[in-house]
């Protein structure tokens, strides 16, 4: 993942397992892409700890709700990476090439990763995520640029162009969870 518009603040991921039987899943977390990982990410010493170990929760529409024990914070322009690890099969959709643009919501984008039978074993394909992402995001409210003028023939108030919060300085930053279905 890299963070675009602003830091990114995740809370909690959500996916799909191939059956709905309970099962210990963990989640591992590192800045820096696993591409540049010793060993490509297969090194299960490179990510340190998981940062979720635990059986998911279950949400209304049949996914495992993972609520990250921390806010993983990904900052502006910045790349992370994120691993699954399971004794099930996660669901997900056969990528076009691993570490190509899989999705772009504008406040980050998802790259195309890879799957194995088992935790920090060989690539078996290309693998897009496909789950809920639960985060918040920080942004700097840009400046206004358009100056309003008052004509001496109008009688009119200056108005301002539509509150917007990509021109208009606004209430942010908002730490209000946006959750995004990819």
């Amino acid at each position: 993942m890299q963070a675009e518009e602003g830091d990114v603040y995740i809370e909690k991921i959500s996916f799909k397992t191939k059956d709905d039987k309970d099962t210990v899943v963990q989640v591992y977390f590192r800045h820096g892409s696993y591409e540049n990982f010793q060993g490509e990410g297969m090194d299960s010493a490179d990510w340190g700890p998981p940062v979720y170990s635990g059986i998911p929760g279950r949400t209304s529409d049949g996914m495992r709700e993972t609520v990250l024990d921390e806010v993983l914070t990904i900052p502006k322009g910045q790349v992370a990476s994120i691993y699954f690890v399971g004794k099930k099969e996660f669901m997900y959709e056969e990528g076009e090439k691993e570490f190509a643009t899989a999705y772009d919501t504008r406040d980050f984008k998802i790259f195309t990763g890879h799957s194995t039978k088992k935790g920090f074993e060989k690539k078996l394909k290309d693998a897009d995520f496909v789950g809920d992402i639960t985060y918040y995001t920080y942004r700097v409210a840009t400046k206004v640029t358009s100056t309003p003028s008052l004509s001496p023939s109008s009688s009119k108030l200056p108005t301002l162009p539509p509150n917007d919060d990509s021109t208009s300085p606004s209430m942010l930053p908002s730490n209000r969870p946006i959750l995004i279905s990819i």
